[in-house]
């Protein structure tokens, strides 16, 4: 009678242990949504940065601002910019023209004009949107060939294509 009642005893833990899982070495998986992959533009050679700018005729294809607004030249090649070896940089914007100066530094591109003429251009014209876009650049980079030169605080980018 004594193991009857030990047996009903234990049962109950019997059960409870065999119902119990016991913990595992491997770790619990979980599956993540897969994040979107954005291919990194190519930064602006390290070795001599400006070279990638120097020689060539840089035709504006337009900007993007960061709160969506696209401005557009109606004829790229009434927007140019070209750099030179000496750190001169020649722009024309729409039927006006300025010259200044630039300084690079690795992916930082600091672009600083002189007098613009101010002919009165056919409207409409996005002259002011350009050099005031070219007023803020900080830094630059190639993308496939494009030079984009990124506005300061993240407010946008300019893309600019090589003259074929």
């Amino acid at each position: 009678m004594k193991e009857l009642v030990l047996a009903a005893a234990l049962l109950p833990l019997l059960v409870l242990a065999c119902a119990t899982p016991e913990p595992t070495a491997e770790p619990t998986k979980v599956v993540l949504p897969t994040a979107m992959v954005v291919e990194a533009s190519t930064p602006l050679p390290t070795a001599d940065p400006a070279q990638a700018l120097v020689g060539t005729l840089w035709l504006w294809q337009g900007t993007l601002m960061s709160d969506g607004t696209e401005i557009e030249p109606q004829d790229p090649t009434r927007f140019t910019l070209a750099f030179d070896e000496e750190g001169g940089v020649n722009v024309v914007a729409d039927c006006n023209v300025a010259a200044g100066e630039y300084v690079i530094d690795g992916p930082a591109l600091e672009l600083e004009l002189g007098p613009v003429t101010l002919a009165e251009c056919e409207e409409p014209s996005p002259v002011a949107e350009y050099l005031e876009g070219l007023a803020n650049v900080d830094s630059s980079m190639l993308d496939d060939g494009d030079l984009i030169l990124m506005l300061a605080v993240d407010s946008g980018t300019m893309r600019f294509s090589a003259v074929p």
